[in-house]
């Protein structure tokens, strides 16, 4: 593919202004016993290359195998 099929191929799919970035962190990747304990969202503008609006919180858990690494 040249650059200038790229280019064109793109230009059906529009840049958005904004984006949310969600990002969970968990006990562990195993669905059965893993939790999320963190969720954080970035509302972000691309426009603008920059951050508009940022939330995050601590969510309760069981347990946290690694707590003696990260005691949250």
């Amino acid at each position: 593919m040249t650059q200038n099929s790229f280019v064109s191929s793109n230009a059906q799919f529009p840049t958005p202004d904004q984006v949310l970035i969600l990002d969970t962190e968990t006990t562990g990747l195993d669905i059965k016993t893993g939790q999320v304990i963190e969720l954080g969202a970035i509302l972000y503008s691309v426009k603008h290359q920059t951050t508009i609006k940022q939330y995050s919180t601590l969510l309760p858990a069981q347990n946290n195998p690694a707590e003696h690494i990260e005691p949250i």
